[in-house]
């Protein structure tokens, strides 16, 4: 939530300070770039993608760790450490960094971070899938890490969200990135322009 709001009624959802503004999963048969997610910092400052987090390890004995942010769906992806996206800066997460940067090369901005490739051999859904963006929570003795979303997209290959981003040449595009992501009113389909 974007506000604490005890004993009244929720806020609306916080947004930011990361947030997924494309998403190509299902690129057409002579796009060699391969799929990408592009998140943009919409905050005013830059954001360290890393936390100082508690670990448990023994029962009331902790300790701090520094853990980075990661993919918790859709995708395995762990950011590397001391990955920092400056305000209002563009990444790119890249299924295969080498196709993604033979095929865009020329449009993507100079400088800007591309990442990959996505782990353990996952990919994006062509039929849709939820697609999430966490950052590191404490983790309690024996029990796997708690991960604190930042943001979400539950896209689909079908009506009403847009069909041709399914493998057609376009890629789904967010249309205002300060407003609620999970929400297929704000999106649409575009031609790919990663980074722009």
């Amino acid at each position: 939530m974007a506000l604490q709001t005890p004993g009244d009624d929720n806020s609306p959802p916080k947004i930011g300070p990361l947030v997924i503004t494309e998403i190509q999963y299902n690129p057409s048969a002579d796009n060699t770039g391969d799929e990408y997610i592009e998140l943009r910092n919409i905050s005013g400052s830059a954001v360290m993608l890393q936390d100082a987090v508690k670990t448990e390890i023994a029962v009331g004995v902790y300790q701090t760790d520094v853990v980075p942010w990661r993919f918790t769906d859709g995708i395995d992806y762990t950011f590397p450490m001391d990955t920092t996206i400056p305000a209002g800066g563009v990444v790119i997460l890249a299924r295969n960094p080498a196709a993604f940067g033979a095929y865009y090369g020329g449009q993507v901005p100079a400088g800007m971070g591309v990442f990959g490739p996505f782990a353990n051999d996952t990919s994006l859904g062509n039929g849709g899938e939820k697609v999430r963006l966490c950052r590191a929570g404490d983790q309690s003795y024996g029990k796997p890490r708690n991960y604190i979303r930042i943001d979400q997209v539950n896209y689909d290959d079908e009506s009403p969200w847009p069909v041709s981003a399914d493998g057609q040449g376009q890629s789904l595009t967010r249309i205002n990135p300060a407003a609620y992501g999970n929400d297929v009113g704000n999106w649409t389909a575009a031609a790919p322009s990663p980074g722009q």
